[in-house]
């Protein structure tokens, strides 16, 4: 129905690849590389609204999500999109891709991040235009104790790490002991 070759996703297989590139992240773990494909599964997802490519990438990372060193992890933490976008949308793609997959090993999904300020797309921008469009672009909209936890951010592209590393300077500030995070696909 949106074009997407099931037998194809089932045959895929992780190209793991972690990073380590942040004073504030202490590791950045990818599943896939950015490619023509995924670019165009995301894009479907992300600007067309089609719904069940979220589902059906969800069980992609459900399926792989085992084969991933993390560590304990306590709290599984989407990067949000603007109250704008979501409206816009109807739901924020991170939900779809990475819900699902962290009940499946009964995780912690906690939103407990909100985007304050609603910034252009920033898949063109150069990192250090990613960097200033972002500060203070996120707070802490919950009161839950983060002293001591392992904080896995979820995001669906890794390209500089702006959004991440941002996201997890606020954790690290609220006293979370340790933020990583987990993402869909990888720009090399």
């Amino acid at each position: 129905k949106d074009g997407v070759c099931r037998k194809c996703l089932n045959r895929l297989s992780p190209e793991i690849k972690v990073f380590n590139n942040s004073d504030h992240i202490d590791s950045v773990v990818s599943l896939f590389p950015y490619n023509d494909a995924f670019k165009k599964l995301l894009s479907l997802l992300k600007f067309q609204k089609h719904k069940t490519i979220g589902d059906l990438l969800c069980r992609v990372i459900t399926e792989n999500l085992n084969k991933l060193t993390l560590g304990p992890v306590d709290l599984w933490v989407p990067v949000p999109i603007h109250l704008k976008r979501l409206k816009s949308r109807g739901y924020n793609q991170v939900d779809l891709l990475f819900y699902p997959a962290i009940q499946s090993i009964n995780g912690v999904y906690l939103p407990l991040v909100s985007r304050i300020k609603n910034t252009d797309h920033l898949f063109e921008l150069s990192s250090e235009e990613r960097i200033k469009m972002l500060n203070n672009a996120f707070e802490v909209c919950d009161s839950v104790c983060l002293k001591n936890k392992h904080v896995m951010i979820l995001d669906d592209i890794f390209t500089s790490g702006a959004t991440i590393s941002e996201i997890a300077k606020l954790l690290k500030k609220h006293n979370a002991k340790k933020v990583s995070a987990l993402t869909f696909t990888y720009v090399l």
